[in-house]
């Protein structure tokens, strides 16, 4: 579509067009200009936020095993350092064990700091 053309129907400027895809391109882009465009466009917008991890879930899952691993870590080391240390396994288990008590509480997952 043409400048002067998108800009007859969102009804504004051609140069305010060539502004908004400026902006777009620069990442600045509101969602109200965004939204104005689509519906020159005959288009919808749709804004949502995807998983790098592919769902929530695994998401979830992987940000709970890293602060599992770090908790259980920190005790472990003490533990050797007290004479005290646990088999291998044993650690693993705990870090499942400690994985599922975040993920039935996910809030907990967001609050707390990644070691």
């Amino acid at each position: 579509m043409s400048m002067a053309h998108m800009a007859a129907r969102m009804g504004i400027s051609q140069p305010a067009v060539s502004q908004m895809e400026r902006r777009e391109a620069e990442g600045a882009i509101t969602l109200n200009l965004l939204s104005q465009a689509a519906d020159a466009l005959d288009c919808d917008v749709v804004y949502a936020l995807v998983p790098r991890a592919g769902s929530l879930t695994e998401a979830m899952e992987t940000r709970a095993r890293h602060l599992a691993g770090g908790t259980v870590g920190r005790v472990s080391h003490t533990m050797r350092l007290e004479d005290q240390a646990i088999s291998e396994r044993a650690r693993r288990e705990q870090v499942d064990d400690l994985v599922r008590e975040l993920m039935d509480n996910p809030r907990t997952l967001w609050t707390r700091d990644v070691a």
